[in-house]
């Protein structure tokens, strides 16, 4: 099994990334090259817990369609705290980092 990792160091705060990473606009224009688009569930705006989103883009000439679904949404609040209520021990910083894990088996 191979793990790949890859970490972004992102200069802009928790909250900016964490909402672009939910905006289907700004996923669409990020993928200009595969004319990736929403075609069905949520097509516009952020997406929100629970709700789903389809996309329609070319891969290798191939038109696929992915849908995702939010199963887990916990978005920090601007004092560090996590939206459940929970306190958090990471404070908010100007710099975030994501991290991305895939397991190919």
């Amino acid at each position: 099994m191979v793990t790949i990792v890859c970490e972004t160091i992102i200069h802009a705060s928790r909250e900016i990334c964490f909402d672009l990473a939910r905006d289907i606009d700004a996923h669409c224009v990020s993928t200009g090259k595969t004319q990736e688009r929403a075609v069905a569930g949520r097509t516009s705006g952020l997406i929100e817990m629970s709700e789903t989103v389809t996309f329609e883009a070319v891969h290798f000439g191939v038109r696929q369609r992915l849908t995702s679904r939010i199963v887990q949404f916990v978005k920090s609040l601007k004092d560090g705290r996590k939206s459940t209520g929970k306190t958090s021990k990471t404070r908010n910083a100007s710099v975030s980092r994501k991290t991305t894990r895939t397991v190919l088996k």
